[in-house]
């Protein structure tokens, strides 16, 4: 073989090494991403942390001003933004969750609330999502009203 027909080999092995470990790259990022979430936890809903927070600061009855993930524990900062005494007697997220009495809130009155949780978070600064969230809580003398949310709670395990 000559020179110029080694080097064109040549040239053509290292492109496809470099695109196989391209491939390899690729494929460990995508699965790196999908393992960092955390149970039950995909984030594919597209919602970012900007817009679950603007969303759950804006609803009523009890509206989540601030939250926080770490272990199997979940603490909301709650609001009462009605113009009566609410009081919280569940929390379900995804199936789990729980808290430990019931927690009555004055008119405007903001509490935080651990919630047990059954999934522990990931590792500090990994991303959560937290769908499917229902609030029971009773007003006046209306008890097991529920409040759903329409979206999730997004943030980092810490």
């Amino acid at each position: 073989m000559d020179s110029k027909k080694l080097l064109v080999l040549l040239v053509l092995v290292i492109v496809a090494f470099v695109a196989i470990m391209l491939v390899i790259g690729l494929v460990a990022l995508v699965f790196l991403g999908l393992v960092s979430g955390v149970t039950p936890t995909s984030t594919n809903s597209g919602v970012s942390e900007t817009q679950s927070r603007n969303y759950w600061t804006a609803t009523s009855p009890l509206s989540i001003t601030g939250w926080k993930y770490s272990g199997t524990k979940l603490y909301l900062t709650m609001q009462n933004m009605d113009g009566q005494k609410v009081t919280l007697t569940d929390v379900d997220i995804g199936g789990e969750g729980s808290i430990a009495s019931d927690v009555t809130f004055s008119v405007g009155e903001t509490r935080i609330i651990l919630v047990s949780m059954e999934s522990k978070c990931g590792t500090a600064g990994s991303k959560y999502e937290l769908s499917d969230i229902e609030f029971t809580y009773t007003k006046s003398s209306f008890a097991g009203l529920i409040q759903e949310g329409d979206k999730p709670i997004v943030g980092k395990c810490s």
